[in-house]
């Protein structure tokens, strides 16, 4: 896990375990996980780890940024389904960042 702000490198966050989400139910099996958003997921038993996967380059950097005020955020959404019982939960967060 790492802090997030102005002075938060990008390549820091697409190094980094960032977030992690653990998803505790009976019957895990019937769950439905997707994640959506710049991220890469690792998933470790009823964990899943969540790293940035944003900017391939400076350039690609560069251009998110053009126009914007530090700190910069992205966001990344979470849904869990119960393919049985239809219950879903939809969490998000974001990343902060100022720095290449």
């Amino acid at each position: 896990m790492t802090s997030m702000g102005e002075e938060t490198r990008v390549a820091t966050l697409q190094s980094t375990t960032c977030y992690r989400v653990t998803i505790d139910d009976d019957f895990p099996g019937q769950l439905d996980v997707k994640f959506t958003g710049p991220i890469t997921v690792k998933q470790q038993g009823n964990a899943y780890d969540i790293t940035m996967n944003a900017f391939s380059s400076k350039a690609a950097f560069d251009n998110f940024t053009d126009g914007k005020d530090a700190p910069y955020s992205l966001g990344f959404t979470v849904s869990v389904t119960d393919k049985i019982a239809g219950h879903k939960i939809t969490g998000q967060n974001s990343f902060s960042f100022g720095e290449w």
